[in-house]
């Protein structure tokens, strides 16, 4: 497998879409959906529902965005936008 930092940016903006535009038809399509996780502090298992665990998702991908921030200044690196709606004007500046 190849590098991330080796993939041109115009094909990582390209699966991030596609990636993007499967997680909404998923999202929009499933709404009485329980989901099944771990315990993770407890025994066990636990059900979470279709608003909590996409509460969850959005709440776990902020998270990771900030490590990609530190890690960049931990590099020297410029620390690139890596807000959505970064992605979202992209995607809407290369529709014009």
């Amino acid at each position: 497998m190849d590098s991330l930092g080796a993939k041109p940016i115009k094909e990582l903006l390209d699966h991030w879409r596609s990636v993007d535009l499967q997680l909404k038809e998923y999202a929009s399509s499933h709404l009485d959906e329980e989901y099944t996780f771990p315990n993770f502090l407890g025994e066990g298992e636990m059900k979470v529902d279709h608003d909590d665990y996409f509460a969850q998702y959005l709440i776990h991908t902020v998270h990771h965005r900030g490590q990609i921030m530190s890690a960049l200044r931990l590099m020297d690196k410029e620390a690139i936008g890596t807000d959505y709606l970064f992605y979202l004007s992209h995607l809407h500046n290369e529709r014009k």
